[in-house]
């Protein structure tokens, strides 16, 4: 399920930081909560502004907008936004613009807004005076509204789309929608747009993560261009996203393939298409997040690797590396107009880093009370007791280059994203039945066997809100397979459900709270521990299930749910549209 992330909902960084160790100084930058969970940046002068979505499920908190002096390190001004999820920012005529998406509802066959967004115009001098809010309603059906990005051109505010593929257009001048939500611009030919902007003033990009496009966009009245660029290297999608155009050449990151590509543009609509392809510049470490160019410096955020990796943009060579705290997921980079100064988001410490690009050396904003001290490791047995974590791979059919296509993933440990996000230490599946859908573990210390209890607890990556179904089969010897019932309970079983309770008999249904070094509990905890457990007592009474009952599980079979096929409705089981194969983190039974 590895596109989520692309919705507004960040992926937990587990990987520790590789580099060299910043100096570093720390400071205590604002109250608790003025920074939560933040994304978006813009320096507007001497003050950074920062956008906090506020990102907690089932509910999510406020939205604010954050005016930090960076000099002085410290919050000048917060203020509450005037919708839910602020994750757009744009400095117009001295005034900043908000894009505040609302909350997603994943519970249908699409995704939906449960609630609505706009744009709002904050004037930096006065923030606590209120905002111009420009409404963008979700619409009966919610496939409205959800306002991502926005980009400024003259007076032409452009601004997509989170769930759709559509952008408006809004005269800043004049006050009036050239293309509104009655109206809007709609581009490529699919249900599903989460679509990123950039502009070099002549054009406007938009990079449609979901289809992996690019779509080229007249800057006066939005329509495309006469055609589109696939950006992506194979037919699976890549997630395309962070558009940055220098000169005439267009770079983005593909953040699920690990790549940077990069597109020559053309100089107007009429000499657009054929001929316009994208090719590979560089690869990437794990999940790229963003791209930002200063001088002839490509910088390459790494939320899955919480570092910045720097590029020359002539020969792609790395030439500098700014390590970031483990676990901080950095989000979003921009530069100080006028001086050697980096800012990036850190959406899972919640927080920022100013980085000073002349010296390396990093201040990290803070808004904590105070610095939580750091766990020692618990004293005594190991937790894991007499839990044994299947180590080898028989077999991998998705396995590839891409971040999440190294099964030994799916052996070297589990580690969890906890309850609101998946984790990134995960192996991902492929869909196509029989061919790349699956991957086979096996113990290499010796059989799982039966007794009192469950026998195996298998981890993926579904968090509240979301689950991402896996058929669970065992076998004595790695041929003859026995697979746990399963049962998909939604009122129309057509359709995906994230309910949890519908889903019996299913892995990828119960957050994984277990990490083998944050939180190494015994793995057979439900409460503690999290993923779903199976008992050889539930297998049916086939051959093969008796030999299980009876020698013990040598191997397990971990399948992606929607590349099989719902006995009840006759079609494959429905997941969530941006789900495109299971990720497999890891699996625990009991050697006893």
């Amino acid at each position: 399920m590895t596109r989520i992330a692309a919705l507004g909902l960040a992926l937990a960084a587990c990987d520790p930081a590789v580099g060299p160790a910043p100096d570093v100084t720390e400071a205590a930058a604002c109250a608790p909560g003025d920074l939560d969970h933040p994304q978006a940046l813009a320096f507007l002068g001497d003050t950074l502004v920062v956008a906090s979505t506020g990102y907690a499920t089932p509910d999510w908190g406020t939205g604010r907008v954050t005016f930090f002096d960076v000099d002085a390190s410290r919050a000048t001004a917060v203020q509450e936004t005037a919708w839910q999820n602020p994750q757009g920012l744009a400095v117009h005529d001295g005034r900043v613009l908000v894009a505040s998406t609302g909350v997603y509802d994943f519970s249908g066959s699409l995704p939906r807004m449960a609630t609505p967004g706009g744009i709002e115009i904050v004037d930096p001098a006065h923030p606590r005076d209120g905002a111009r809010t420009i409404p963008l309603d979700i619409g009966p059906d919610g496939r409205a509204g959800g306002p991502v990005d926005v980009v400024v051109v003259g007076d032409r505010l452009f601004i997509s789309s989170g769930i759709a593929p559509r952008v408006h257009v809004y005269d800043l001048a004049r006050q009036v929608w050239v293309r509104g939500p009655s109206d809007p611009v709609v581009y490529g030919d699919g249900d599903l747009g989460l679509g990123t902007l950039a502009t070099d003033g002549r054009r406007v990009v938009l990079v449609d993560y979901n289809a992996d496009r690019l779509h080229l966009l007249d800057a006066v009245t939005g329509e495309p261009w006469a055609c589109s660029v696939d950006l992506g290297e194979s037919p699976e999608l890549e997630g395309a996203k962070a558009p940055v155009i220098v000169g005439d050449d267009l770079y983005v990151v593909l953040d699920q393939a690990g790549l940077v590509r990069r597109v020559r543009l053309p100089a107007d609509a009429a000499d657009a298409c054929p001929g316009l392809r994208a090719e590979t510049v560089a690869v990437t470490g794990l999940l790229p997040n963003d791209l930002a160019v200063r001088d002839d410096r490509l910088y390459v955020v790494h939320s899955g690797d919480n570092n910045i990796q720097v590029l020359d943009l002539a020969t792609f060579d790395p030439v500098d590396l700014h390590v970031l705290p483990p676990g901080s997921n950095p989000w979003q980079l921009v530069f100080h107009p006028g001086r050697p100064l980096a800012a990036v988001s850190e959406w899972q410490a919640s927080g920022v880093t100013l980085i000073d690009l002349a010296d390396g050396h990093q201040r990290r904003l803070r808004c904590d009370a105070e610095t939580p001290p750091v766990a020692a490791p618990p004293a005594g047995p190991d937790p894991i007791g007499e839990a044994r974590l299947a180590d080898e791979v028989r077999a991998a059919p998705s396995a590839g280059d891409g971040p999440f296509r190294d099964p030994f993933r799916a052996v070297n440990g589990v580690r969890g994203g906890g309850d609101a996000q998946g984790g990134l230490d995960v192996f991902s599946l492929g869909t196509t039945p029989d061919v790349d859908d699956h991957v086979v573990l096996c113990w290499s210390d010796g059989p799982i066997t039966a007794g009192p209890g469950p026998e195996l607890v298998v981890f993926e990556n579904p968090f509240q809100g979301f689950v991402d179904p896996v058929i669970v089969e065992v076998s004595a010897d790695g041929e003859a397979w026995a697979t746990f019932p399963h049962d998909y309970r939604g009122d129309d079983e057509t359709r995906y459900d994230p309910d949890p309770a519908l889903w019996v008999g299913f892995a990828g249904v119960t957050p994984v709270r277990f990490h083998a070094e944050d939180h190494r509990v015994d793995p057979f905890d439900a409460a503690a521990a999290g993923g779903d457990a199976f008992d050889f007592d539930d297998l049916d009474a086939s051959d093969a299930a008796a030999r299980v009952r009876a020698e013990g599980a040598a191997c397990v079979r971990l399948v992606s749910a929607q590349a099989r096929v719902n006995p009840d409705s006759g079609q494959a089981f429905p997941v969530a549209p941006v789900a495109d194969g299971a990720d497999i983190d890891g699996v625990y039974g009991r050697i006893r």
